[in-house]
């Protein structure tokens, strides 16, 4: 873990060499990950990654990948929330909103009464 925080600050991620060593007290790292960081994501996260311990071992890169997927996903509903902005602004309709940036129809109308 020390290596890849470190590799990180430096700048040089390319050179890890990931680590598949099986955690054995998964939930007390996914804690200490909370409180370290003070990152409330640590704990929402817990549920998936305890049930992934509960099928099979589970190690940095199951924890990685989970907030790197969570991540992505993020990203995702920023950009159709951007998106759906910007269609408001150009007076864009309802519809046509709601089938490009497929965010369900509250979310349109909660975006609409901010625009007013």
């Amino acid at each position: 873990m020390a290596e890849y925080f470190s590799a990180v600050r430096e700048q040089r991620e390319g050179e890890l060499r990931y680590n598949r060593q099986t955690i054995k007290h998964v939930e007390e790292i996914l804690d200490f990950f909370q409180v370290f960081s003070r990152d409330r994501r640590f704990e929402e996260c817990k549920p998936v990654i305890l049930r992934e311990a509960k099928k099979g071992a589970v190690n940095m890169c199951t924890v990685m990948d989970y907030a790197e997927k969570q991540g992505k996903e993020e990203g995702k509903i920023e950009q159709a929330l951007e998106t759906a902005r910007e269609m408001i602004r150009a007076g864009e309709e309802f519809e046509k909103i709601r089938r490009y940036t497929k965010l369900p129809e509250e979310k349109i109308r909660e975006l609409l009464n901010e625009a007013r």
